[in-house]
């Protein structure tokens, strides 16, 4: 039986499996199933309801946890809300991808043109990520050039349309950048995803200083 949420769409199924084969008269059970199926999906989108209620809570930005140039979530913040959303993925099955990205031009940035340019270009860079993502991802300044974004409740094809939208907008503002992208598994959660995305960004920033890299990879 399936179980909806309220806009109609399939959050997951009510299922039962007996190890014998049952007589033709278990279909008189559906209606008592169907109810079953109408309950849980009233109380899980109730329960929904009150983790994004909770989420909005968690998320409203507090001097602690806010980056005082960008006004971005700070690592502090970012941790901590990592860390509850890992939760929820584990109770209600959320699919979540992380993405990385690291300034390429900051430090050129500060020594031709002194911090104040440097830190006009963090201030950008922030302004381009946060207009760009949507209004549900966690977008925070990780430290020096580093900016991370969680997006959640994602599907797997998602991932690589949001990179590229977001390296778009980025160039389009003049705004190198480095970056990856990587998918959270059920098996190895958001902390492994924030590693693969990392390493990700960092093979991305190999390439970009050294170009003939991929040129001379794709020749062979």
């Amino acid at each position: 039986m399936p179980l909806t949420c309220v806009d109609g769409s399939l959050f997951g199924t009510l299922c039962a499996i007996h190890p014998h084969r049952q007589p033709e008269s278990i279909t008189s059970e559906l209606p008592l199933l169907e109810l079953m199926a109408s309950m849980l999906s009233t109380l899980l989108a109730a329960e929904l309801r009150e983790t994004e209620i909770e989420r909005r809570l968690e998320r409203a930005q507090t001097d602690a946890e806010t980056d005082a140039l960008t006004q971005l979530r700070n690592r502090r913040g970012w941790e901590r809300l990592l860390d509850l959303e890992e939760r929820r993925c584990l109770r209600y099955g959320h699919s979540a991808h992380v993405c990385v990205f690291d300034l390429d031009g900051l430090k050129a940035a500060n020594d031709s043109d002194g911090h104040a340019a440097g830190d006009q270009l963090l201030r950008k860079a922030a302004s381009v990520i946060r207009n760009t993502a949507r209004e549900t991802d966690l977008v925070a300044r990780l430290g020096g050039d580093e900016f991370g974004i969680m997006g959640l409740e994602c599907t797997v094809q998602e991932p690589e349309s949001f990179l590229e939208r977001m390296r778009t907008a980025l160039a389009d503002a003049g705004v190198q950048a480095s970056s990856g992208i990587a998918m959270r598994l059920p098996g190895s959660g958001l902390a492994r995803a924030v590693e693969e995305a990392d390493r990700a960004m960092y093979a991305d920033k190999a390439l970009r200083k050294h170009p003939t890299i991929l040129s001379s990879t794709a020749g062979t």
